[in-house]
């Protein structure tokens, strides 16, 4: 835009006006000033988003390292049960760390770190006679180390009795897996197994002497008459001349023989004709057969019989009896006599 110029009297030029360019000037200025605050408030919000999302991360933390852990706990507690009979086995097996991760599919996640009662000096033992001495059993303890400035170092273990954890500090979150609980349940089931078998097998007794005109308690319904020539409706014989060395006492027991199951085992598939016991009863909760004696034999003197006591020495005088036996991963024997009735 041209610059106006104006003749003063005398023929003298008034210099040119430059008031509007120095409007501009101040226009400019002011749009630079706005321009860098509004960039400032917007720098100011976005850090102040950014501290306000870190913060709420680290709110969240714990809360998803507990859900991690509580995820972790229960697939342990499933990998235990299927494989109590290995973990608290009279051999007792040595995990390494990478090996519990690897069985119960554990993620490693938030640096979480497991651990399990070891084998040596028979902590498992120790643990088991803290309880009553019945359960034998051991300990897995998950936990996520301390971060930031606690982590270092991580003294995180089980207490010197190995029945407890000691966490390093109090950011130090963990899980423990009793195995006590998983295995006394097991244990609860097979002899509840047990005692249902042993019903069964009575029933079945009293029924052929309540069919009996004369009731006649000599004889034993229990067993085939003869062994080797088996009749119609008759139970199969097993024998009880096994012995075992049962862990803890050191007694050697008396025990009958594997309940197979009835494709492997015609006796078994008698049984299960007889409707006398389902097939899935060949199975204690461990997975390991049912041991099942009714020709049931005299001790030595270096033996014990479970079902033939001081008052019923004699295994060929009535009442009589069968026996039903479970073996513990740890070397216990559990037994069940059913009795025939005499009433």
């Amino acid at each position: 835009m041209p610059m106006h110029r104006t003749t003063l009297p005398g023929g003298r030029e008034n210099p040119p006006s430059r008031g509007f360019s120095r409007y501009q000037g101040e226009r400019g200025s002011a749009l630079i000033i706005m321009t860098t605050v509004v960039a400032t408030i917007l720098l100011v919000f976005l850090l102040g988003n950014i501290a306000l999302h870190a913060k709420s991360q680290n709110n969240e933390l714990p809360d998803k390292r507990r859900v991690f852990l509580n995820h972790a706990e229960e697939a342990v507690r499933l990998w235990y049960r299927k494989n109590a009979l290995t973990i608290d086995n009279a051999v007792c097996r040595t995990y390494t760390e990478k090996e519990l991760f690897e069985e119960t599919m554990v993620t490693h996640e938030y640096g979480v770190r497991m651990s399990i009662t070891p084998c040596a000096s028979n902590e498992s033992t120790l643990m088991s006679e803290k309880r009553g001495n019945e359960i034998q059993y051991r300990n897995i303890a998950i936990w996520i180390p301390a971060y930031g400035s606690f982590a270092d170092p991580d003294t995180s273990g089980f207490t010197d009795d190995f029945t407890g954890f000691r966490p390093h500090n109090s950011l130090v979150q963990y899980r423990l897996i009793e195995g006590y609980a998983i295995e006394a349940k097991m244990m609860a089931e097979t002899k509840a197994q047990l005692s249902e078998m042993a019903r069964l097998l009575e029933l079945w007794a009293r029924a052929k002497t309540d069919a009996d005109p004369e009731r006649d308690i000599s004889l034993n319904y229990f067993v085939a008459y003869d062994c080797d020539n088996e009749k119609e409706g008759e139970i199969p014989c097993f024998q009880d001349t096994n012995t075992v060395t049962e862990t803890g006492t050191g007694k050697n027991i008396m025990v009958g023989e594997e309940l197979k199951a009835p494709h492997e085992d015609g006796r078994a598939l008698k049984l299960a004709g007889h409707a006398l016991l389902p097939q899935s009863m060949n199975k204690d909760a461990w997975g390991r057969n049912i041991l099942i004696a009714n020709k049931l034999s005299k001790p030595a003197s270096t033996d014990v019989h479970p079902c033939l006591t001081e008052d019923e020495p004699n295994p060929d005088y009535p009442p009589y009896r069968m026996m039903l036996q479970s073996i513990t991963p740890w070397g216990k024997v559990v037994t069940v006599c059913p009795v025939q009735s005499i009433n």
